[in-house]
């Protein structure tokens, strides 16, 4: 007994531009996210050395 895989039909052309939407939109939101988990890092670096002047004190 053999299984053939087939392969999933081609897409529409109106398919394949909503496909490219959400692609573009999902990299978008990766990059927003990225982004401020970037300066919530940064900032907690900073709280965090700010807070090692004051114990120093």
């Amino acid at each position: 007994m053999s299984i053939q895989s087939q392969a999933p039909p081609a897409l529409s052309p109106s398919q394949r531009y909503l496909a490219g939407i959400l692609l573009r939109l999902r990299r978008l939101i990766n990059r927003s996210v990225a982004s401020m988990l970037a300066n919530r890092e940064k900032a907690a670096m900073q709280f965090a050395k700010g807070c090692g002047d004051h114990d120093q004190r």
